[in-house]
C-alpha cells in the first residue's frame, strides 16, 4: 500500500478508536473507493467489525470518484435506520482531486450537496494532493471547523 494511503487507513483507524460505541451511541460504516466505491462495512456499533472492514481496504488502482465515495456513504447512513433520530456524519478522507473523467470538482462538490441536503454532515480531510478549495467546497459550514488539508495526514 502507498504510504500515503497507509497514512489514511492509520488516520481512520486512530479516529475509530477515539469513538464511543454503542447501541445509543456511534455506529460506523466504511466505504473505500478509487474509481468506483465499495462499501466494507454497513453501520455497527462494534469497533471490531469497523476495524476489521477498514482492514480489508485494498490498495486504490484506478483513478478518484469522490463523487462516488459520497453517494455510498449517503447510502450506508440511510441503511442504517434511525434516520430522524441520530445524528449523521460522513468523514469525508481523500489523497487527491476527483478525475476529469468521473467529473472533476464540480461533480463531487455537487454530490456533496446532495449528500449535505439529506441532512449529513460532512467533513473532509484531504492530503496528498487534495486540493484545499474543493475540501472546502465540499465539507459542511464553516470550512474552518468541517474542512482540512495538509500534505502530510501526520501533520
Amino acid at each position: 500500500m502507498a504510504p500515503v494511503q497507509a497514512q489514511g487507513l492509520e488516520f481512520a483507524r486512530e479516529l475509530i478508536l477515539q469513538l464511543d460505541f454503542g447501541a445509543n451511541a456511534s455506529r460506523v460504516g466504511v466505504v473505500e473507493f478509487d474509481d468506483t466505491a465499495t462499501i466494507l462495512s454497513s453501520l455497527s456499533s462494534d469497533p471490531n467489525v469497523v476495524l476489521a472492514a477498514l482492514a480489508t481496504a485494498q490498495q486504490a488502482n484506478g483513478g478518484t470518484s469522490i463523487s462516488s465515495g459520497l453517494a455510498s456513504g449517503l447510502a450506508v447512513l440511510q441503511a442504517g435506520g434511525s434516520w430522524a433520530t441520530r445524528s449523521k456524519v460522513l468523514l469525508l478522507l481523500t489523497d487527491g482531486e476527483q478525475n476529469p473523467q468521473y467529473g472533476g470538482a464540480a461533480a463531487a462538490i455537487a454530490q456533496a450537496a446532495t449528500v449535505r441536503a439529506a441532512g449529513v454532515q460532512i467533513f473532509g480531510v484531504g492530503f496528498g494532493t487534495a486540493n484545499p478549495a474543493t475540501i472546502a467546497a465540499i465539507s459542511s459550514s464553516p470550512a474552518s471547523i468541517y474542512a482540512f488539508t495538509a500534505a502530510n495526514i501526520g501533520a
